[in-house]
Order: structure tokens, then sequence, then C-alpha cells
């Protein structure tokens, strides 16, 4: 973490300002290992990321942090999170058979937790796809593997225009592992992007594999640790509507936000057939009376990639707004926002610093022909139906694309590269971190 970044910072339980009390690692401008505190608490900087909590075991990474112990600190955060079950154990004879059954569950669940420690420990040399392939398992890991196939991703791409106009800084809140932030980072420097989280492990991940952002973990949802008028653009991409408390933090976004600045909430759910805590489109906008907001159905956002024009002076209908799966709200107190964006499908094509084979394919090669086959995902149809129609269940390709990609473009003919923007199009080619798969 920058030394700049936590000059601008305040505790968001006391409202003062923060001072470093030690420093235990820097390179440069940026603070690694560090205790800094405020008038009410103190506050450990681990891995470059600021851990603003109170609760749990963070007192004991304190210590530990100020004794440099920097791997005793990180296993004490990082574990915490695998072990999920809190044990309070009565001390009555006739529980004990319960009590011991618990015992057991939580010393299964320890044992896990040490062997994930124990993958951690080899992040220089694995792929995120492979990391997250030990840590989580089922449909989430499926879900993190795969983000960048899911529609509700494909959100971000038609705001690159309006993105790039407003700049920055830039507030991810609800970052995940980083996905959206790797995209924001193609446009602006990493440093100009505060990323937002309640998980350390999601955030330590963040900056291993997608972007090198400010990172500042929350426990919970408390006032934010940012001056007024702070962020030109505020985005949360499918976190908002698991918020329990969505009118304290709309409140917060909308304090933090400057006057000139976007908030863009992607992938907000229906009431219908989602949980936890979605609302209404009529309450989702209900939240945000001090902006101009327009929403815009899912399908529909995702859809203006292909059509290379965004028009956020339309309004939708009702109906349509509330038949859809999820919308995207874009809020501004600037009526000039709400404008015609063009070039969209340009600006997406630009992102190629790191072309890679969707990992939802597989690949085969037969008579010196190359066959791409798409991976069966549980629940990937229902939840993602724009994007079944989009990706190719089979696709045979020109094996010298791959190399060309693969070399990074070089010496590609105009037919080439225009056949690598249609596979991109598709999102056969994805571009990803260079770790990512």
């Amino acid at each position: 973490m920058n030394q700049n970044t936590i000059a601008v910072l305040h505790c968001p339980h006391c409202g003062s300002t923060f001072h470093i009390n030690q420093i235990v690692e820097k390179n440069k401008e940026d603070i690694i290992h560090a205790i800094i505190s405020c008038e009410c608490s103190k506050y450990p900087i681990l891995e470059g990321i600021l851990v603003m909590q109170t609760s749990g075991n963070v007192q004991k990474v304190i210590e530990k942090v100020e004794k440099g112990s920097i791997a005793g600190a990180f296993k004490l955060l990082v574990q915490s999170e695998f072990i999920e079950t809190k044990i309070t154990a009565p001390m009555s004879l006739r529980r004990i058979a319960a009590f011991f059954k618990i015992w057991l569950h939580l010393s299964k669940k320890y044992r896990g937790s040490l062997r994930k420690l124990k993958y951690l420990e080899g992040i220089n040399e694995a792929s995120f796809c492979e990391m997250i392939g030990k840590l989580l398992s089922g449909n989430l890991r499926d879900y993190f593997i795969h983000r960048f196939s899911f529609q509700s991703f494909w959100n971000i791409y038609p705001l690159i225009p309006l993105i790039k106009e407003v700049g920055t800084p830039i507030l991810d809140f609800g970052c995940g592992y980083g996905h959206g932030s790797f995209i924001l980072s193609q446009l602006f420097p990493p440093k100009k992007i505060f990323c937002i989280e309640k998980s350390y492990l999601k955030l330590f991940l963040t900056k291993s594999y997608f972007a090198d952002t400010e990172c500042i973990c929350l426990d919970k949802i408390s006032l934010l640790p940012f001056n007024d008028n702070f962020f030109s653009t505020i985005f949360s991409m499918d976190a908002f509507h698991i918020i329990s408390s969505k009118l304290f933090l709309a409140k917060e976004f909308q304090r933090v936000l400057k006057t000139n600045g976007v908030l863009l909430l992607t992938h907000l759910p229906n009431t219908y057939g989602y949980n936890p805590f979605p609302l209404s489109p009529a309450a989702y906008r209900k939240l945000f009376d001090m902006l101009k907001t327009n929403l815009i159905p899912e399908e529909h956002l995702v859809k203006k990639l292909y059509e290379d024009t965004l028009d956020l002076t339309k309004q939708y209908s009702k109906e349509l707004i509330n038949s859809s799966d999820a919308n995207t709200l874009i809020g501004s107190r600037k009526n000039d926002i709400f404008k015609r964006y063009s070039n969209i499908k340009d600006e997406f094509l630009m992102l190629k610093s790191n072309l890679e084979l969707n990992p939802i394919y597989q690949l085969k090669e037969e008579n010196g022909k190359v066959l791409l086959i798409r991976k069966l995902l549980d629940r990937y149809k229902r939840e993602c139906p724009l994007a079944d129609r989009i990706l190719p269940q089979e696709l045979e390709i020109n094996k010298k694309i791959l190399h060309i990609v693969k070399e990074g473009g070089t010496g590609a003919t105009r037919e080439e590269i225009e056949e690598i923007h249609e596979l991109m199009e598709k999102f056969v080619l994805v571009n990803v971190p260079p770790n990512y798969i």
C-alpha cells in the first residue's frame, strides 16, 4: 500500500486520520508490512493489504506483525477463513457425545485449512485456475475459474468508454478475486484502483494474480474510510445485492462519489429466484435518490458490445426491467454522463494484453485440425442464457491462430487479426492475467 494512500484515509469507527507506527518491510513508496493507528485502534498492513478489522484474530495478527512474524500473521488471517465452524461446547456429561462429534468435524476442517495453507505456499508456481481448483470445489470453483465466461461479468465491457471518460480514482467494491479489477487495470494504473473486500484471502489473490491495486479488508459494512467526493468511479460487480445493509452502503456510495462521478452497479438480480437480499428494480433505484439513475436489463447491456453503441439517454420500460433476471444501475449527479457512447467494440478488442484460449474449452487435435469442445458446467445454461448462445458448443479453428495468439500476435496478417477479433467476440479467446490458466 502506497504511503500517499494511507495519508488520505481515515478510520471508519472514530473518523481520525492514520499515522504509521511501525514499518516492517517497504519497497520504495509501497508499504508491504506495517502497523498503522488512529485515535481508537491499530490496524495491520500485511502483504500490502490494509486489514481494517477489529474482530476475530486481528489483535493477534497485529502482535505477530509487531514481532516481525509475517508468516504467523498471514497464517492467522487466512486460516480463520478456511475454518468456518466455531465451537462452543457446553461442558455437561449429557452432551459429551455431541461435543465429540463437533470436535471431530472441526479437527477435519482444521486439517483441511492446513492443507490449503500449504497450497498458498506454492502461489508463485501455480496458476490462478490451479490455485482455485485446490482451494474451492463444485459450482463455486467453476464460477471463479470461468468468471470470464459468465454474462454477469460481460457487463463491464460496454461500460469501458464511460469509465475511461470519467476516470480515476476508482472504487471496486466487493471485488472478489479481482477479475473486474484486472479489466480496470488495463485502462488505468492499478494504484488508482481501490479494492474493498471482506475476505483477506480474496484480496491476497487479487494482488497476486490480477492487479497490484490498493486493497482494504473490511470485516463488516461500516463507514467507508474515504473523504467526501473522493471517487470518480464507483464500480461493484455482482456484489451489492448480497449486502444486507443496502441503505447504509448506498448513502456511503453517494457520500464518497464526486459531483461529476459515476456509480456502476452491475448484475443486480430481481427479487424473484435469487438470494440473498435482492430488491425490486424500483427499490434499487430509490436507494440512490441523490443521483439521476438509469437501469439497463443485463442482456440488453451485453448486446451493446455487438451494436457498438451505448445510449444512456434511453430509458427502458418498467415491464422490461422488471422481467429481466438482472439489471445494471448507472447513477450520477451530472446529466452529461447520460449520453451516447460509441466505439464499444473497438475498446473491447483493444483488451488483448494476454489473450488465451478460454479455459471453458477442451482442445482436441485430429488429423491436423483443432477442435474446441465446451465443457459442461452445472447451472450454466440457466444462469447464462445469452452467454450460452454466444459461446459455441464446438468449434474448429486454425491451429496457426493459436500459435499467433501464443506469440502475442507477432507477424499476424490482416485476415488473421480479423479472425482473432471474431474469436474474441465469441469469447473463445479471452484476455486474462499472465498466470491465470
